[in-house]
């Protein structure tokens, strides 16, 4: 059998649409779609980088990265000052700023002599200026507006990391670094990030694709050549065991009571064994072994299981578990998941790490 490791890399993010440009007010606006469970409200008056790649038909790919470097100028959605909100603030929640109206402003006009173009006009010659893209291109393209704030240290003590992305990227990092850093494993080990996660692991990016039982039939292939056959893939499969990783929410001080806090992750206290009951988990076998190889490695770890019909969220553990792979959820909780700014406890990381590498290197 095989170790898998698996864990996703994209994050919430907002998405610009095919023909993202529009104008109002004398402003130019990137229209956008979302990717990822937000709420809308924390995405205004936040500085944000457009990030992504734009592929022309001539087939040459144009990398585009404004927002992330100090020098850079950023994009920002405006919400209304307290001054004229009063109506906006007697709405809920949710309808406070609609997802429609996440458009960050791109440029304001007018611009050149006269006052002759529009600032949307403006963007466009400034994108065919700059990166020889026209506003067809865009239709063949991937890019994203995310928050241009760099990670920092957040507290006196510097025990936790504020930063975006860290759902999920905390765990494919720890990934990455706990099989760099292995000698000599037992079994043939495969460390899969997936894309779109947040969406569904939709897509031949995602979980739910055939990439990973193809990459092991290949392996297979490799190992036996003319030999292989079908039963020898399947039982591989079944003999193989995997881990998901993906962060969850932490016990927030602001609201203690979103959590049954008998079984509430903490930050600071380890990786989590995710228990979600109702058929979800792994089997009672597999989690005593991966308590076995957590305890031997002497790793922390705490046990999650959501306030009963109050929360929820997904991982990539049910596309693994398809294939009939014993597979079993893990994470380290945050603060702040799914907003621009998510907060983790660098102990938990460090776990995380290790909590790998003792399922990577635990022989059965």
């Amino acid at each position: 059998g095989i170790r898998i490791v698996a864990s996703h890399i994209d994050s919430p993010r907002l998405e610009l649409k095919g023909r993202p440009v529009d104008g109002s007010q004398g402003f130019a606006l990137f229209q956008t779609n979302y990717h990822g469970g937000i709420k809308t409200y924390q995405w205004t008056n936040i500085p944000l980088a457009l990030v992504g790649r734009v592929d022309r038909k001539d087939g040459k790919t144009v990398e585009i990265n404004v927002g992330l470097d100090a020098d850079d100028p950023i994009f920002m959605i405006p919400d209304l000052s307290p001054h004229t909100a009063r109506d906006q603030m007697k709405k809920s929640a949710r309808d406070v700023v609609a997802h429609e109206q996440l458009d960050p402003i791109a440029a304001h006009g007018p611009h050149g002599e006269d006052g002759k173009f529009k600032a949307s006009e403006w963007v466009f010659r400034h994108l065919k200026f700059a990166y020889d893209i026209d506003p067809a291109d865009l239709v063949s393209a991937e890019l994203s507006l995310v928050p241009a704030m760099a990670p920092r240290d957040m507290g006196l003590d510097r025990r936790l990391i504020a930063a975006y992305g860290q759902d999920d990227r905390l765990a494919a990092f720890a990934s990455m670094v706990a099989a760099f850093e292995a000698k000599k494993l037992p079994h043939t080990t495969i460390i899969q990030f997936a894309d779109n996660e947040e969406s569904g692991n939709v897509n031949v990016s995602g979980a739910s694709s055939t990439y990973l039982p193809d990459l092991v039939s290949e392996l297979a292939y490799a190992e036996l050549g003319d030999a292989y056959r079908q039963p020898l893939f399947t039982r591989a499969l079944r003999a193989s065991r995997a881990l998901s990783i993906d962060v969850n929410p932490g016990v927030n001080p602001m609201s203690p009571g979103a959590w049954e806090l008998t079984n509430a992750p903490r930050l600071g206290y380890g990786v989590n064994i995710k228990l979600y009951g109702r058929g979800f988990d792994a089997n009672s076998e597999f989690i005593a072994w991966t308590r076995n190889a957590l305890d031997e490695a002497n790793v922390p770890w705490q046990t999650t299981t959501y306030k009963v019909g109050r929360a929820g969220g997904g991982t990539l553990g049910r596309e693994l578990a398809r294939l009939n792979i014993d597979t079993i959820d893990f994470g380290v909780p945050l603060l702040s998941i799914h907003t621009p700014v998510a907060v983790s406890d660098k102990m938990d990381v460090m776990a995380l790490r290790d909590a790998i590498a003792a399922f990577i290197s635990h022989t059965d």
